[in-house]
């Protein structure tokens, strides 16, 4: 598989900006290893080799792909501009002013599918990289009249109207993919609706024919084929999410999917294995997803849990997971949206 650099340079000795690099490295549980004249961190989407002397530090980003890389450079300029340490970036000549993980589409269709739920579906020859097996995407809502972001001269994805904390950008689950004979591709994702949330008010002025651009494709869910039981409990943003993963399963998985939804007429015709039970939970007072898993007879081994709501909740079900014995690969917790902001996306909270 081809591999995609990126080089930067800082202009500061390579013992102080390792001493900056390994603390965030640390905190964040990623692995470095040593190299010759430097270190390698390990990252989910690519790996970053720090090396230099006593004036200065390089930085060389490697990833799987274009869109990988935008990604990563991204998020090093981002973490280099907390760290109050200037980056100067190695010039790139690229075919789109746009950044390589983004894609322009166009709304192909809305369908209020049930009481709580619309599903949007998008098109377009941007988004044939988006493919069966990748799980999220985000959504681009910015201040009006903004125009889409760019990419300065070093590949820098740039954010009109008054920078990147003036976007919205909630992360979706793909619903459904399609890829044409000619190259065009066609995304479905459905979206919770609730008052207040500003996507639910995006749908209700939403055209068929409106151009909008997400970015990605990340994510992949950990209910993998390797484990026999199988445990996704998730609250009214986590549908999509659980469908998917139902249908990555094997088709002799065993276990249970419980799914909390404001509305009976929200539940879905969802495939599932047989050995897999799908329950659906209407909210009320004693519907957390603790309150769930306290009544679920967890296996002493070969097992998964997966747990995707609101941020306090998730961590109360993180802590229950813990004092019952489930190691880190044995479960997933994301929080997909926070009470106390009342934002709507997927605001990942942690993995066990």
């Amino acid at each position: 598989m081809a591999h995609h650099h990126s080089n930067a340079m800082l202009e500061v000795p390579f013992i102080i900006a390792i001493r900056k690099i390994k603390s965030f490295a640390v905190s964040a549980g990623l692995n470095i290893e040593r190299e010759e004249g430097g270190v390698l961190v390990r990252l989910g989407s690519g790996s970053l080799k720090v090396a230099g002397d006593r004036k200065t530090t390089s930085l060389e980003l490697t990833a799987q792909s274009p869109a990988m890389l935008q990604q990563l450079r991204d998020a090093v300029a981002l973490r280099m501009e907390k760290l109050e340490t200037a980056v100067t970036w190695e010039a790139v000549v690229a075919s789109s002013r746009h950044p390589a993980n983004l894609s322009i589409a166009t709304v192909a269709s809305l369908e209020r599918i049930s009481p709580s739920y619309t599903r949007i579906v998008i098109d377009g020859p941007d988004l044939a990289r988006f493919t069966e097996g990748s799980l999220h995407f985000r959504l681009l809502l910015g201040p009006d009249g903004a125009g889409w972001p760019e990419i300065d001269a070093g590949g820098v994805t740039t954010w009109p109207g008054g920078g990147m904390s003036a976007w919205h950008r909630p992360v979706y689950t793909t619903r459904s993919f399609e890829l044409g004979a000619d190259g065009a591709a066609r995304l479905a994702f459905d979206v919770f609706l609730h008052d207040g949330g500003r996507v639910t008010e995006w749908t209700r002025d939403l055209a068929v024919g409106t151009e909008i651009a997400i970015t990605g494709a990340g994510g992949g869910g950990r209910a993998t084929n390797e484990t026999k039981w199988h445990c996704l409990i998730g609250d009214e943003t986590a549908m999509p999410v659980i469908a998917r993963m139902l249908e990555r399963l094997p088709l002799d998985a065993e276990g249970v999917a419980m799914v909390i939804i404001p509305d009976a007429k929200d539940a879905q015709d969802l495939i599932h294995p047989d050995g897999v039970s799908l329950n659906w939970v209407l909210r009320g007072e004693n519907t957390n997803p603790t309150n769930i898993l306290s009544q679920i007879e967890l296996p002493d081994q070969d097992r998964f849990v997966y747990v995707a709501a609101e941020r306090d909740e998730v961590a109360e079900a993180r802590r229950y997971l813990k004092e019952h014995g489930l190691a880190k690969n044995e479960a997933s917790c994301f929080s997909y949206w926070s009470a106390s902001s009342a934002e709507d996306g997927l605001q990942k909270a942690s993995n066990q």
